[in-house]
């Protein structure tokens, strides 16, 4: 009785393409309509991604424009009936794929992990425009390492250690350091006491450059409506309370407070992105060198 039960459950959360769906834009089309019905957001660009990788286009969204009179193969059919099933469950197209591009890197993504955002792109341009010249970069709550690689993939000389109190996230940012030709300028450490943990250390790092972080920000009473539509990693979106946490103050308009340890050394500035996308800066009287968060 369970078994059927259980084989009821997966057959009511599988999608099956129409018996008469013969080509790639005919997949895609639909695709797009049943994700429309359903209210998935997004509905013609998520089936467009997932299409692509299903006939291994990769993420060329433009060579599927010009192939869509192309037959859907048995093998590209079951791959893409099994994604649309998840994105059916609000499951974000970026862990059905397993990866996603960030400015010019294409990374693994997996959950827990948080997803990186385009606010969060904004905040890597920001750091180039103003800090070119810096070599040593800290990231605080690397996730899978987006920010840190980005910038050390722009500037050649540059090396950055990414801190997180995951060690999904730490795990995973360094698979893209390797995936991404880094490692040899990227390192991660695993703070499970959050940052002042690093900077009590004693193989904490002299100084840093700057200082990069986009911490959580969202309010633990909020997270019952990103649960519903299924976003990304709760632990990686939440602030938390506590001030030994990698961001204590996130969720408000000041940015996080430095370690009370002089582990990582005097005098910096931070700029941070809350809820609008503004940098701002600030001094830092522990810190030395440029604190950027987000």
């Amino acid at each position: 009785m369970r078994r059927l039960a259980a084989a009821s459950l997966a057959l009511a959360h599988a999608y099956r393409l129409p018996s008469d769906c013969a080509t790639l834009g005919g997949a895609l089309q639909a695709a797009t309509g049943v994700f429309g019905r359903r209210d998935v957001p997004e509905a013609a660009l998520s089936a467009e991604h997932l299409l692509c990788q299903a006939a291994g286009l990769g993420s060329d969204r433009g060579a599927l424009s010009l192939r869509r009179s192309e037959a859907l193969s048995a093998e590209a059919r079951e791959a893409f009936e099994s994604m649309c099933a998840r994105r059916l469950e609000r499951e974000p197209v970026q862990y059905i794929l397993g990866e996603w591009d960030f400015l010019d890197l294409t990374l693994a993504l997996r959950p827990p992990v948080l997803i990186p955002r385009p606010e969060t792109e904004e905040l890597v341009e920001h750091v180039l425009r103003a800090h070119a010249d810096e070599r040593s970069f800290l990231d605080v709550g690397c996730g899978s390492g987006a920010i840190g690689l980005a910038l050390i993939h722009r500037l050649g000389a540059a090396r950055c250690l990414g801190v997180d109190i995951s060690a999904a996230a730490t795990s995973l940012a360094d698979e893209n350091a390797e995936r991404c030709g880094l490692a040899s300028r990227y390192s991660t450490a695993l703070v499970t006491g959050g940052v002042a943990e690093l900077a009590a250390g004693a193989s904490a790092p002299a100084r840093f450059g700057v200082i990069v972080s986009n911490p959580p920000y969202i309010p633990r009473a909020d997270m019952a409506v990103c649960r519903r539509r299924r976003t990304s990693a709760s632990l990686a979106l939440v602030s938390l309370p506590s001030s030994s946490s990698l961001s204590s103050s996130s969720s408000s308009s000041s940015p996080p407070p430095p370690p009370a340890s002089s582990a990582l050394s005097p005098a910096a500035a931070m700029i941070s992105l809350t809820d609008r996308p503004v940098f701002r800066e600030t001094s830092c009287s522990r810190l030395r060198g440029m604190c950027v968060c987000v």
